[in-house]
């Protein structure tokens, strides 16, 4: 998993991520959740949470309810993300609780 992770964060890091983020913020965003549910080590995991933190003010998110709609729009496995989705908003947004 550690080497999936590096993948993904190596060729966001190659890409054009302003281009990425301007035509396909959604895709983005998915991309970037489903790295921080992977990602194992904590400077992995931070660098996934810190772009993802972007997208959800690209994309004004700002509850936990609005990331889950916009993940189910795309590709959404209840049985492989629900679990996660409480915990990143949690770290996304400390001290606000579920709001």
């Amino acid at each position: 998993m550690k080497e999936l992770t590096t993948e993904i964060i190596m060729s966001l890091r190659k890409s054009d991520q302003a281009a990425m983020w301007f035509t396909y913020p959604e895709v983005l965003v998915w991309i970037l959740f489903v790295g921080a549910c992977g990602a194992l080590d904590p400077v992995g995991r931070g660098w996934f949470l810190v772009e993802l933190t972007q997208g959800t003010i690209l994309l004004d998110i700002r509850r936990k309810e609005e990331l889950e709609a916009l993940l189910r729009s795309l590709l959404f496995t209840e049985c492989m993300q629900r679990p996660y989705l409480d915990r990143i908003w949690r770290e996304l947004h400390p001290g606000e609780g579920d709001v």
